[in-house]
């Protein structure tokens, strides 16, 4: 499998690079950094293993398995951070919800 602390690593270093391009660095520290990669590691994780995800499995083991990954990182982190903290989403693209990179 691919290995979901680095996809999650490069996802949430792609926000916080980002926010610190608009001024905004200092909402997303490192603090929040841990607890969001571990959100988004655990629902890779949990996703892998879901047997009605089997289709997905075999798409990470591809070889455009990481940008899958980290496409739906992306998605799942806009989720998160709609959830617990709506003001750096709404600093973010609207792309970014769709997994799109924003840099």
């Amino acid at each position: 499998m691919v290995l979901p602390y680095a996809c999650a690593d490069g996802v949430l270093h792609e926000v916080e690079v980002y926010l610190q391009k608009k001024g905004l660095g200092d909402k997303f520290g490192k603090k929040l950094q841990e607890e969001l990669g571990a959100y988004l590691e655990d629902h890779a994780q949990r996703s892998y293993k879901s047997e009605s995800n089997t289709r997905w499995a075999k798409e990470l083991k591809g070889e455009s398995g990481p940008a899958i990954l980290r496409q739906f990182m992306r998605h799942w982190l806009s989720g998160e951070l709609g959830r617990k903290h709506p003001e750096i989403l709404r600093a973010l693209p609207e792309g970014f919800k769709n997994g799109e990179s924003i840099l």
